[in-house]
């Protein structure tokens, strides 16, 4: 996720980082890290392989963007022990941070 690419609130003020306000997942065969993007990234969540599931954060206003040096705001996506014919799909809700 692509925090530059992201729309301007109605006071044209940039998005600079979001919460992870909730997941929804399906693993097949691997796992898949997310992760804060930083110099060095930081975990939010692991999502084992062979899983499908749901978490909700926004109960207690989400997870919020604590990466340190060199965070940009974006997220990542790792896999996890990847073979072929893996797959996963993740729909994250998120809540702009300006």
């Amino acid at each position: 996720m692509d925090v530059s690419a992201l729309t301007t609130n109605s006071a044209g003020e940039t998005c600079t980082s979001v919460s992870v306000s909730r997941i929804y997942w399906s693993c097949r065969g691997m796992g898949v890290n997310i992760e804060f993007d930083a110099s060095t990234n930081v975990l939010i969540t692991g999502l084992p392989a062979d899983s499908t599931g749901d978490e909700y954060y926004d109960i207690f206003s989400g997870i919020p963007n604590n990466a340190g040096s060199g965070k940009t705001g974006d997220i990542d996506f790792t896999t996890v022990s990847h073979s072929s014919g893996d797959t996963y799909s993740i729909i994250l809700v998120l809540t702009k941070n300006y």
